[in-house]
Formats: structure tokens, C-alpha cells, sequence
């Protein structure tokens, strides 16, 4: 009995230090559950936190789809407080805000499944991409947004979780912006058509300038005509006078005079048609070698009574160039300007004895390209003036002489022409002027 009572405390011994272990099991458990339940607790205050002062609207949905979180963001964003719409359905509460368009029955049946659809499977193309969305506030008035959907799963299906941010003042100064682009950009065509304007009124006075210059030349161009038909009608009245004039003389004299009276119309004609305003550009299928005889009917007599020589290379049969042929005279002109008054500028310095005053025109074609070359023995250009040349004012001259506005319109003209002009010189030796031209391909 004695044994059996000594082995009945030993094992309740046993169960009660079993039962002690067990207790601080449970207790260390609990203490654990503790931990965990606090640590949910401080995650949810976190999360509550950062749902609550995040400055982008955001609203959670249970798996019916009923709105359960509603943030500060999202009032001030929609103007929908919370208790209006916890308990709602979401698809209800973007009806009240999205455009008049969603009311139409098709559209809302559409979104009403679409969203149950993501509520069971948690799968749409409309998941995670962010769509610009104009909402409707209860006051009427209207904000711009970017919203993002996206899904939770849980053990009952998926969550909807919703973020909207509000990007009004950026559409606004976008908006803004864009009308300034366009307000600058008519800004911008104006003052184009203004400065177009101001080159055609530079490009019509350097022309008449230029004609102004080669007044004297045109005068005897017309002179030597005229003296022709003076000699002519004086020979006729001495013949008439001496009962000598036979039909065959006087057919001779006429065809002689309408050979005069057809050149200085030619003459006149050219140079009214040169001179007028060239407002629009019209390019036309040209043979340069035309261009260049057409310059020179104005200003060969002059440069030749000048002593001048003027030596013309124009190979034969040359393809044509698409040009406005009155404004691409005028380049020839003022390169023959500039040319002369190089050649007169050397003949003043020139020490050299026997000096001619010489100035070459070349015509060419190669490797589809049309070039003229005006070349002539004067002063020639320093390396920084070549660098400069083609600037508008830029002059080696003295006021009374230019404006430095030749080259510069020369330029434009030939850029107009989809041309390029080069310039090669070698100080006090001579200056070479380049045009390259496309030829004209049918």
C-alpha cells in the first residue's frame, strides 16, 4: 500500500510539472498572440495612416463589390463624403461622377460586369494601367484625373482597391500652354511673313539700285538703235531729196530701221520686265546661257566702253534649271557689279603695267548639277572677308559705293532656287563666284 501511494505522488508529480509546462507554453502563446495582435494593430493604424493622408484619393471595395474605405483625398477629389458612400456599390458611385455618357443603360449593364467579373477572377485589362478620367462633382463642377484599378486577393474572392489623382491644374496649365504654342506659333507666321516681306523689299530695291547703276549703260544700249535710225531716215530724205530713192533702197533702209525699233523694244520690254516687283517666287524650266545674254544686252556696252573685257564660255546644248529667271539676272547683275568694281578697284592700285581689266562668265554642266562661273582679275577677298561675305551690311565699301545688301539677297535668291554659291579669291589676284544649280529633270 506504502509503495503504491509513493508511486501515485510520483506521477501526479509528473502530471503536475507536465501541467506547469503546458502553462507556460500557453502563457508564452499568449504572449505571442499579443505581439501579433499588436503588431496588426500598429500595420492597420499604418496602413489607416497612409490610405488617410495620402494626397491621392483612395477606396477600397469587398468582394460584393461594396465600398468599404473611402479617404480624405478622395472627398476633397470627387466632393463625396464618406458616409454616402460606404455601403455603396462602386459601380454606383462612378455613375454619379463619370461623364453623361456612362448613363446610357448599354454602358452601365458593360461596366456593372466587367467589375463582378474582377471581383471573382481578379483579371481585366482594365487592371493596373492608369486611364485620365473627367469626373462630375455634386457642385457641377469638373476635375481631371488619372485613375488606377487594381486587386486583392482573399479567401473569398478579390478586393477592388481604387486610386485616383487629381491632375486638374495640369490639364489647366497644359490647356494654357497649348494656346500659348498656338499664339506663338501665329506669332511666329506673322513675323515670317513680315520678314519675307522685308527680303522681296530688299530684293526689289537692291534691283532697282542695280538698275539705277546700269541707267547709263541701257541709255546707250537704246543710243546706239536710235543713232542707227537717225542715219537711216537722214540717208533716205538726202536720196529723196536727189530724186535717187529707189523701192529697192528704201525696202533695204526700212528692214534696217524695224531691226532697230525691234531692238530697243526688246531692250525696253526686258528691262520693264526686270524691274517689276518679283512678289511671288515662280520657278520655270530655264536655260541659264539665256539668263546670262539677257544680263549682259543691259550692261556689255558699258563694261566694253569701260574697257572692260568680258570673255563668255557658255557650253553649248546645256541642261535647263528650274529658276525664276528675272531674279536669277538679278544675281548675275550683282555678281557682275561686284566684279567690275573689283576689276576698276585694281586698275586704281594696280602697279603692274599693261594691267587689263578682265572679267570671265562660264557656263557647265556636271554630275546633275548646272554651274556658272563668274571670274575676274580685280583686287580679290581676304580670308576673313570670304567668311563673311554673304552677310547682310557686310561691305568692304565706302557708304556711297553699296550697302552690303547684294551678296546677302544674292544668297537668298539662290537658296530660293535650291542652288549654292561658293566663293573662291586670292587677295590682289582674282575672285571666283560659284553657282551650282540643280538641272532640271522632267
Amino acid at each position: 500500500m506504502k509503495n503504491e501511494l509513493k508511486k501515485s505522488k510520483k506521477q501526479l508529480l509528473e502530471e503536475l510539472s507536465k501541467l506547469q509546462e503546458r502553462t507556460k507554453n500557453l502563457e508564452k502563446l499568449k504572449n505571442t498572440i499579443i505581439k501579433i495582435q499588436e503588431y496588426l494593430a500598429a500595420s492597420e493604424e499604418k496602413f489607416r495612416s497612409f490610405i488617410g493622408f495620402s494626397s491621392d484619393g483612395i477606396a477600397l471595395a469587398d468582394e460584393t463589390g461594396k465600398i468599404i474605405e473611402w479617404n480624405i483625398s478622395m472627398t476633397r477629389i470627387t466632393g463625396l463624403q464618406p458616409e454616402n458612400v460606404f455601403g455603396s456599390f462602386i459601380w454606383e458611385i462612378y455613375f454619379q461622377i463619370a461623364e453623361k455618357e456612362t448613363y446610357q443603360s448599354e454602358k452601365r449593364e458593360t461596366v456593372i460586369s466587367k467589375t463582378q467579373e474582377i471581383l471573382k477572377t481578379g483579371i481585366s485589362s482594365f487592371l493596373n494601367r492608369v486611364v485620365d478620367q473627367e469626373i462630375l462633382k455634386p457642385d457641377r463642377t469638373t476635375a481631371f484625373t488619372q485613375v488606377s484599378i487594381f486587386s486583392i486577393k482573399t479567401d473569398k474572392g478579390f478586393m477592388l482597391g481604387l486610386v485616383v489623382r487629381d491632375i486638374t491644374e495640369i490639364k489647366k496649365a497644359e490647356n494654357e500652354l497649348k494656346d500659348l504654342n498656338l499664339h506663338l506659333e501665329q506669332r511666329v507666321k506673322e513675323e515670317l511673313q513680315k520678314l519675307e516681306q522685308q527680303h522681296q523689299l530688299l530684293i526689289q530695291k537692291s534691283k532697282l539700285e542695280s538698275l539705277g547703276k546700269l541707267a547709263a549703260g541701257i541709255a546707250h544700249e537704246i543710243n546706239q538703235p536710235l543713232g542707227g535710225i537717225s542715219m537711216g531716215l537722214d540717208n533716205v530724205l538726202f536720196k529723196l531729196s536727189q530724186n535717187k530713192l529707189t523701192d529697192e533702197y528704201l525696202k533695204r533702209k526700212c528692214d534696217s530701221l524695224f531691226e532697230n525699233i525691234a531692238r530697243i523694244h526688246h531692250i525696253i520690254d526686258h528691262v520693264r520686265i526686270f524691274s517689276r516687283d518679283q512678289q511671288k517666287v515662280t520657278l520655270e524650266k530655264v536655260n541659264v546661257n539665256e539668263v546670262i545674254k539677257n544680263a549682259l544686252l543691259i550692261v556689255q556696252t558699258q563694261y566694253q566702253n569701260q574697257e572692260v573685257e568680258i570673255h563668255l564660255n557658255l557650253e553649248e546644248n546645256i541642261g535647263f534649271s528650274k529658276l525664276n529667271k528675272y531674279k536669277f539676272e538679278q544675281v548675275i547683275l550683282n555678281l557682275l557689279s561686284n566684279a567690275k568694281f573689283a576689276v576698276e578697284k585694281k586698275l586704281e592700285t594696280s602697279e603692274a603695267e599693261g594691267y587689263k581689266k578682265k572679267i570671265k562668265i562660264r557656263s557647265f554642266s556636271q554630275e546633275n548639277k548646272i554651274i556658272i562661273e563668274i571670274e575676274d582679275n580685280g583686287i580679290g577677298i581676304s580670308e576673313d572677308g570670304i567668311n563673311n561675305i554673304f552677310d547682310p551690311f557686310y561691305t568692304t565699301k565706302e557708304a556711297k559705293e553699296g550697302t552690303g545688301l547684294g551678296l546677302s539677297i544674292t544668297y537668298g535668291i539662290i537658296k530660293e532656287m535650291q542652288g549654292e554659291i561658293e566663293v573662291k579669291s586670292e587677295l590682289n589676284n582674282f575672285t571666283i563666284m560659284r553657282i551650282i544649280l540643280p538641272e532640271f529633270s522632267s
